[in-house]
C-alpha cells in the first residue's frame, strides 16, 4: 500500500481546498489521497482501529493514523514555507487544538459548502488519488 495517505471528506469544500493546497505545496509529491468513503479508507480505518465515527481527516503514514489536529500538523510538516509556520500552533495544548479542529469540522459545510459529488482530480495529479 502506498503511503502516506490523506483520507478526507470528498464532498467537503474545505477538505478539497486543503487537498489542492497539498497538491501544490507538497513539492516531493509523496502524499496520496483517498476519500473517507473509499475502500482503501475503510481498510485503513479497520486495520488501524480508527473510530469510524470520527469526523476528521485521517493521515496514514504507513505505520500509524493521525486524526484531528494531529493529522493536520503531520501534513504541514510535508509542505514548503510559509505553511510550516503554522506548526507554531503545536505549542498550544492538545485540548485547545482538538476543540478548535472539531468546531471547524462541525461547521465546515455551513461555512465552506458541500459538493454534490466528489470532484474529479486534475489529470496530472490523478495518480495520487486512490480508491
Amino acid at each position: 500500500m502506498k503511503s502516506p495517505i490523506l483520507l478526507y471528506d470528498g464532498y467537503c469544500a474545505l477538505c478539497n481546498f486543503f487537498v489542492k493546497l497539498i497538491l501544490r505545496f507538497n513539492t516531493k509529491q509523496n502524499i496520496y489521497f483517498a476519500p473517507l468513503d473509499s475502500s482503501i479508507a475503510k481498510t485503513i480505518i479497520t486495520n488501524f482501529r480508527v473510530d469510524p465515527s470520527i469526523d476528521s481527516v485521517i493521515y496514514f503514514d504507513g505505520k500509524a493514523c493521525f486524526t484531528y489536529h494531529s493529522a493536520v500538523f503531520e501534513i504541514i510538516k510535508s509542505l514548503s514555507f510559509p505553511f510550516r509556520l503554522f506548526l507554531v500552533f503545536k505549542l498550544l495544548p492538545n485540548s485547545i487544538n482538538k476543540r478548535l479542529y472539531q468546531l471547524i469540522a462541525k461547521k465546515r459545510y455551513k461555512l465552506f459548502g458541500k459538493y454534490e459529488s466528489c470532484p474529479i482530480p486534475d489529470p496530472k495529479n490523478r495518480f495520487r488519488f486512490l480508491n
